[in-house]
C-alpha cells in the first residue's frame, strides 16, 4: 500500500512536471479570478501559489487514484487551496457557533 502512494504521489509531481510551466500559470491565475483572491504583495502571491501547487498537487494525485478505483471520490480545488493547514484550522475554529467547543 505505501509503494501505492508513493507511486501515485511521483505520477501527479511528474503529471504537473510534463504541464507546460504558461499552463499551470494560467491554471493558478483562472483560479485566482474564479475565487476573487488578489494578494498584497509579490512575495505573498508567491508564497500563496506555492501553497496551491502543494495542495494541486495532493488533488491530482487523489484523482488519480479515484480514477483507478482505489478511491471512492474526486476532490478538487477551491477558494481555501492558498492556505495552510494551520490557517484552516484557525479559519474552521472562527466558523464554529460561539456555543460550540473549540479545537
Amino acid at each position: 500500500m505505501k509503494w501505492l502512494i508513493i507511486a501515485a504521489a511521483s505520477l501527479a509531481v511528474v503529471s504537473c512536471a510534463s504541464l507546460p510551466k504558461g499552463d499551470v500559470e494560467q491554471e493558478f491565475q483562472a483560479w485566482k479570478l474564479q475565487f476573487g483572491k488578489v494578494y498584497k504583495t509579490p512575495e505573498e502571491e508567491a508564497k500563496r501559489k506555492d501553497i496551491w501547487l502543494a495542495h494541486r498537487s495532493v488533488v491530482l494525485a487523489h484523482n488519480t487514484r479515484a480514477d483507478q478505483g482505489t478511491e471512492t471520490f474526486h476532490m478538487g480545488m477551491n477558494q481555501f487551496s492558498d492556505l495552510t493547514d494551520e490557517e484552516m484550522m484557525k479559519n474552521a475554529n472562527h466558523m464554529l457557533r460561539p456555543d460550540a467547543s473549540r479545537i
